[in-house]
């Protein structure tokens, strides 16, 4: 199955992406390249302002209307906010509130396609290994390890990894001051 996922609003919902884009990935899903490929969308709403809202609503409807036989995950701040917007609309399969963002992949399977916990209007982060989080943790095992043999190691440890040019560059930044010292 290919997925698309569409991101509206600040860095943590940038982030979340990118996790969820991870997790299924490795649970077999394969991304999309144009929205005409795709069986799933995930669309991650901000509730920054109304206009944020109309076009996660915008949105939504054209991916529907385009597309009537993919389904349709709806996540995010205005999903948590206004669910009675995304549940009321047909083509939408799922909406999943802030507290379930970590389980999007769970969600999937659920009988129901309201998933917002109206107790929780606000986000619990819970994080989710990424390929980052986790390159961060072997980074951090080296450091542990006998400091002569550390910048072998850390430079080893990258050239082992395919990044992105913008992983490159956050992974970078954060090994930064672990190289410096030594």
């Amino acid at each position: 199955m290919k997925f698309k996922i569409i991101t509206f609003g600040c860095k943590v919902n940038s982030y979340e992406s990118e996790s969820l884009k991870e997790r299924l990935l490795e649970e077999g899903y394969q991304e999309a390249k144009k929205e005409e490929d795709a069986d799933y969308f995930f669309v991650n709403t901000c509730a920054v302002t109304n206009e944020a809202e109309k076009k996660d609503l915008k949105k939504v409807r054209s991916l529907g209307r385009n597309y009537p036989n993919a389904r349709i995950v709806i996540m995010g701040c205005s999903s948590q906010l206004h669910k009675e917007r995304y549940t009321s609309l047909p083509q939408v399969d799922v909406v999943i509130g802030n507290s379930k963002k970590g389980m999007v992949e769970q969600c999937l399977e659920s009988k129901t396609n309201d998933l917002v916990d109206l107790d929780s209007r606000h986000f619990h982060y819970e994080d989710t290994p990424t390929k980052l989080s986790r390159l961060r943790e072997e980074i951090q095992e080296v450091e542990r390890e006998n400091p002569f043999y550390k910048k072998q190691k850390i430079s080893s440890l990258l050239a082992s990894k395919s990044l992105s040019s913008e992983e490159s560059i956050l992974v970078l930044t954060m090994i930064q001051k672990t190289i410096a010292m030594i």
